[in-house]
C-alpha cells in the first residue's frame, strides 16, 4: 500500500508514484492537495484500507 502527495499543482506527483510502483505497493493512493486543506480524501481512504489490513491480520493469527 501507498500514499503520494503534492501540495500544489506546480509539484509533480509522477516520481513518488514510479517510486511507490517500483517498490511493488498495491493499492496506490494519491492527490494533490494543498497543506491547508485539513481533509485528504484519498489519505482517508489509505488509513481505512490499512486499518481494513491490520483488523484482518489480526483475526487471522
Amino acid at each position: 500500500m501507498g500514499y503520494a502527495r503534492c501540495s500544489t499543482v506546480q509539484q509533480e506527483l509522477q516520481s513518488q508514484l514510479d517510486a511507490l510502483e517500483e517498490a511493488g505497493c498495491d493499492p496506490v493512493f494519491s492527490e494533490k492537495i494543498s497543506t491547508r486543506v485539513k481533509v485528504r480524501p484519498e489519505f482517508v481512504k489509505a488509513m481505512d484500507f490499512a486499518r481494513t489490513i491490520k483488523k484482518a491480520a489480526r483475526t487471522s493469527g
